[in-house]
């Protein structure tokens, strides 16, 4: 939230439901960390790992617990949101948790630098959800 403030123009542009992800995503980053890295998890065949497909497990648990959290009928903050609103806040949550995974870092940047080239277009969808993996990245990289 942080550093959306130090951007108002992106805060402005983005939608609420956008701002409503990003926020879910950040809380969501980390929830039931189990205090081991991602090649940790793959290399003792950790359930999660499994379950991901060894790829971004670390990621992929701390998405299984906050979307089975929301699932509870009193957690359920998607009963707030139409069907695309759903839609687009766990597209959105899901590639925000993801994007903080290590090992996808360098892929990150390299899509920015392809993706901006002429600059951020805020009232370009794609352009948002970029910049918004990019946000949590950054304060995920800023906690360690």
């Amino acid at each position: 939230v942080t550093l959306l403030k130090r951007a108002p123009d992106l805060e402005e542009a983005l939608r609420p439901v956008e701002k409503f992800a990003l926020v879910f995503a950040a809380a969501a980053a980390d929830v039931g960390h189990p205090g081991v890295g991602n090649e940790y998890l793959n290399r003792t065949l950790d359930p999660v790992a499994v379950a991901a497909n060894f790829r971004s497990s670390g990621e992929f648990g701390h998405l299984s617990i906050a979307f089975g959290l929301v699932q509870l009928p009193r957690l359920d903050v998607t009963t707030l949101l139409n069907e695309e609103d759903v839609r687009a806040f766990t597209d959105i949550v899901s590639s925000c948790v993801f994007a903080t995974d290590a090992a996808a870092h360098h892929q990150l940047l390299l899509e920015a630098d392809e993706t901006f080239t002429g600059g951020a277009d805020f009232d370009d969808a794609a352009h948002r959800r970029l910049l918004l993996r990019l946000l949590l990245r950054a304060a995920d990289i800023m906690a360690a």
